[in-house]
């Protein structure tokens, strides 16, 4: 049981993994409300009252990205990085996924 933690995890220490993940999805959380506080209420097809379903429906793809991406980044920080990750930069690996997501979305390719 040990080893699959550590080939899924990188660790044998599952609660310091997931205070990991629950950090970088701070991150990811405080940029989709900042987003959100931001949008464009006058947009054809924007509600003009906050709708949660909206929300989840617009930001899925961002969400599920962002889940996967939050993974793949965490457990894979120390081979990325060179040296162990820390709460805080857990939290910046959320924010900062997002922030590139939007970024990708917004290039026009051709």
């Amino acid at each position: 049981m040990d080893s699959i933690k550590l080939i899924l995890m990188g660790t044998d220490k599952t609660d310091q993994f997931l205070g990991y993940i629950f950090f970088a999805f701070i991150g990811v959380l405080i940029s989709l409300l900042e987003d959100t506080a931001t949008r464009d209420v006058n947009k054809h097809n924007s509600p003009i009252r906050f709708s949660k379903s909206f929300w989840i429906q617009d930001n899925a793809l961002r969400i599920l990205l962002g889940i996967l991406l939050i993974y793949v980044s965490i457990r894979f920080s120390t081979l990325i990085t060179g040296f162990e990750i820390s709460e805080f930069m857990a939290f910046c690996i959320g924010l900062s996924i997002d922030i590139l997501f939007k970024k990708v979305k917004s290039v026009k390719l051709g």
